[in-house]
């Protein structure tokens, strides 16, 4: 067990070492001073036996030790920054392609959904976002992001963590939500024709007259698991499926939902 929690602290300071480049350059300098104010106290300590000059030298060490702790935290706080005007940017490259339906507009939204991901940031808006046929695999969107009237038809949702999503009225027609996790996500009123559904986790998600006509892999046992099917299109075969198994979520649940 020891011997596994040190192999963790190892890898996350090599991991902060390899965030902070500039911490390593610092680690250099000091180990370099470190060494020499040791070497030249003891040099000069056997030489001479002056306490101005025992002076000088504690200063020596207490400055090589300023400089590393100081620098340090002044190459931390400056990437913290450079760190926080990035993550603005990309937010702000998302809002400059919005509206725009061409596939540049999703080649430019995508790449920044990455970098955001990069930075483990999940939550910001994609509202009205022209998504068409993104790749979006294994993508981290959960919690209150926004996706509400994005278009989406085509996209690859395969094992993209959509927890807790707002997807309202969103065009999905033909996408691929494959082992995606769906889990709260708002689907009300969005369109998912012949979207495929296969290992799709749908617990607890708002299907409140979605379109799901056509859709593939979708079995009883995960649309069992959802909040509401008030008002949802469904195919006959699988309609049937939901009146004999769970005909409580083709009702009104109320609540404005």
């Amino acid at each position: 067990m020891e011997i596994k929690k040190t192999s963790k602290t190892k890898e996350k300071i090599k991991k902060f070492i390899k965030d902070y480049p500039e911490v390593k350059f610092t680690l250099f300098l000091f180990s370099v001073w470190a060494p020499s104010i040791v070497l030249v106290t003891l040099f000069l300590g056997r030489k001479y036996r002056d306490s101005f000059l025992d002076n000088i030298l504690a200063g020596g060490h207490g400055l090589a030790f300023d400089i590393f702790v100081f620098g340090v935290l002044i190459v931390i706080y400056n990437r913290l920054l450079e760190k926080k005007r990035d993550i603005n940017r990309w937010k702000e490259e998302i809002d400059d392609y919005r509206y725009w339906k061409e596939p540049e507009a999703t080649y430019r939204i995508v790449g920044s959904i990455r970098r955001l991901n990069k930075f483990n940031v999940h939550e910001f808006s994609l509202h009205s976002c022209y998504l068409k046929k993104a790749c979006l695999r294994s993508a981290d969107l959960h919690g209150n992001t926004i996706l509400s009237f994005a278009f989406l038809e085509g996209a690859d949702l395969i094992d993209a963590d959509l927890r807790g999503v707002d997807l309202r009225a969103a065009e999905m027609g033909g996408a691929i939500l494959e082992i995606a996790n769906l889990q709260n996500a708002n689907l009300a009123g969005a369109t998912l024709k012949k979207a495929h559904f296969s290992e799709a986790i749908l617990k607890e998600a708002n299907l409140c007259r979605a379109d799901l006509t056509g859709a593939i892999g979708l079995k009883i046992s995960q649309l069992c698991e959802v909040k509401t099917l008030y008002g949802a299109l469904l195919d006959s075969e699988i309609a049937a499926q939901v009146k004999e198994h769970c005909p409580q979520l083709l009702k009104d649940p109320g609540g404005g939902i």
